[in-house]
């Protein structure tokens, strides 16, 4: 019987040790491009809002190359304990999936925690450019091979409401749609309330007026979604792009 009360106790007090409240150590966010761009810059910013609502320092640690693989991939075979955060581009879990041999799979590997944000380039040309839109644009350069700022169109599906007055592309070729954007991932098997806790903090840093300020400064629409949304959103972009990659039978140099 004694044995058995040691045995118990010792259990407890086991679980005790393990079940260490989260995070109880610093966080690190994996980010597979170099310091200085807009991913990195808003990766920071996180990392900074977040660090007083985690109790927990935010370490960026950049990791890029070979397309942004290097660092996803060190993301998604880290250990699934919500310490390891990838910062990840749109294409790095979309089109290199498509592009290269990669030795992780992104829907299966990384679990999707939100969208930070999302923003479309703008077709310009040159004010010298005789074309007014993209119509023209499209018979001039077929009339002058080889030559080629003005913007003619946003590659999203609708208009940017900053340039209220520059048409989407889509108006004129019907489905056309490019939309980049950043969103954070930890290793797939992370505990729910990892993700929960994340999440929730995540958002609030988004959605904090600074941030939102940088943002609008960009040009960039703010996320801060559901992991199960923004899950549903990866695969519908992973599944778009693969489609149009495979149908072009674009290859990676």
């Amino acid at each position: 019987m004694t044995r058995l009360v040691i045995a118990f106790l010792f259990s407890l007090v086991s679980a005790g040790v393990v079940a260490q409240p989260y995070p109880s150590k610093p966080i690190r966010f994996v980010v597979p491009f170099p310091p200085g761009n807009a991913g990195d810059l808003m990766a920071r910013m996180l990392a900074e809002k977040m660090t007083a609502a985690m109790g927990q320092s935010i370490i960026v640690d950049n990791r890029p190359g070979a397309g942004g693989n290097i660092g996803a991939e060190h993301a998604a075979k880290s250990p699934a304990d919500g310490y390891t955060v990838l910062i990840a581009a749109s294409g790095i879990v979309t089109a290199n999936a498509f592009l290269y041999k990669l030795a992780y799979d992104p829907l299966k590997d990384l679990a999707p925690i939100t969208l930070i944000y999302s923003g479309a380039p703008v077709l310009v040309v040159s004010p010298k450019v005789e074309a007014k839109d993209l119509r023209e644009l499209i018979d001039y350069a077929k009339k002058n091979p080889g030559k080629r700022l003005r913007p003619l169109g946003v590659v999203s599906a609708k208009r940017n409401p900053k340039m209220p007055d520059v048409p989407a592309i889509a108006e004129v070729l019907p489905g056309f749609e490019v939309t980049g954007w950043l969103g954070a991932f930890v290793p797939a098997g992370a505990p729910h309330e990892i993700v929960v806790r994340l999440n929730r903090e995540m958002v609030s840093a988004i959605k904090a007026p600074e941030f939102l300020k940088r943002l609008d400064e960009l040009m960039l629409d703010p996320g801060g979604d559901s992991p199960e949304h923004f899950a549903a959103y990866v695969r519908a972009n992973y599944e778009r792009v693969g489609a149009v990659i495979r149908s072009a039978n674009i290859k990676a140099d």
